[in-house]
């Protein structure tokens, strides 16, 4: 059987040094034209085929793979954050074995100073790859620029950044998932409901998909009519939902009413209905975790959109490794699709792949 075809052959067929051949094959910058259109002309008439194989085996054998993931402080044990990171730690069980390591570093979401000074650390520390959220718009620019002039993989989860530009994207259409919260909630209600998009937030958290998610919300329904008024609260988690005389009032109201929790909190606002025994009410909210899935089960949230946090923790650790270990041309930006929960299917839904 003929000897594949390696890269010193293809160093030596194109007369370039084994480094050139490398930068070509996993199209890293740095190589003339000229020698780049040389290279690729001795691979196509090799017939060479990267050897993937040999890449991990090399990693298991001593090469560390070393990513830094920084995600907000997760506050308790129901905390939103807690779910990606469990995402990331289950890539990293089946990726151990070739070399990957993970830096787990955190902050509060408020927190712009505690955040630049971890950036600068990744920027001086020579990571292979770097996981984290878009919050700080200047701060983010300035990682993805470093990123790029370093060949090093970066993703951004959990929301998309507009404003952040040539950077990759692991997370779900905000504006999209809001349009389907108003869809559920306009086939049960019609023209003749009270509309809430309710945010419950920890003191001045970061509200970017929140916010992306009530516009989304607001067009659907104005849309359907523009007749219908849709009631935008923000209340901050730290202060009892029996102070808020705007949503007190709203749910005094005879109509039945459609309540939106922009983000993974509504079991705060099913509990206070439950409290205070209001009726007409359906809500939805997002995500599985532990305090939400309990208040799905007995019925008193109707609806919960789940944004895989954990499916997007896994697959930008995967994606990274794939990216540096087997191909280039692996694309870091995934649209993890829009999941409607309800009480029926949750079971399906409990494995986090």
């Amino acid at each position: 059987m003929e000897k594949p075809v390696g890269i010193k052959e293809i160093a030596k067929l194109s007369n370039t040094s084994i480094g050139t051949v490398d930068r070509v094959i996993n199209n890293r910058t740095g190589v003339a034209p000229k020698t780049k259109q040389r290279i690729l002309e001795v691979i196509k008439q090799t017939g060479y085929v990267k050897n993937n194989i040999a890449s991990r085996l090399k990693l298991s054998a001593g090469k560390k793979v070393n990513i830094a993931v920084v995600l907000p402080h997760a506050i308790s044990g129901v905390s939103y954050w807690n779910l990606p990171k469990n995402g990331i730690k289950k890539a990293l069980s089946e990726l151990s074995d070739f070399g990957v390591e993970v830096d787990f570093m955190d902050f509060s979401s408020d927190d712009k100073f505690r955040y630049n000074t971890i950036v600068n650390k990744i920027i001086n520390h020579h990571y292979d790859g770097i996981i984290t959220v878009s919050l700080f718009e200047e701060i983010s620019k300035r990682l993805v620029d470093f990123s790029n002039k370093n060949d090093k993989p970066l993703i951004f989860i959990d929301s998309k950044n507009n404003a952040v530009t040539k950077a990759n994207f692991v997370c779900q259409n905000s504006i999209k998932a809001g349009e389907v919260a108003a869809r559920l909630l306009y086939n049960n209600i019609g023209n003749n409901g009270v509309y809430i998009a309710l945010t419950l937030v920890d003191k001045s958290e970061f509200q970017g998909n929140q916010k992306e998610r009530e516009l989304g919300f607001k067009n659907f329904l104005q849309s359907k009519n523009k007749e219908i008024k849709i009631h935008s609260i923000v209340h901050t988690i730290d202060e009892n939902l029996e102070h808020n005389l705007e949503l007190q009032k709203l749910m005094n109201v005879e109509m039945i009413k459609g309540v939106f929790v922009t983000n993974s909190r509504s079991y705060i606002f099913a509990k206070f209905l439950k409290e205070k025994t209001y009726k007409n009410v359906q809500i939805i909210g997002f995500d599985l975790n532990q305090k939400n899935i309990e208040e799905l089960k007995n019925e008193s949230i109707q609806y919960l959109i789940n944004q895989k946090p954990e499916l997007q923790g896994y697959q930008s650790l995967m994606k990274i490794f794939q990216k540096i270990t087997q191909d280039d041309t692996v694309s870091l930006n995934i649209d993890i699709p829009i999941e409607i929960i309800v009480k029926e299917n949750l079971q399906d839904s409990n494995e986090i792949l």
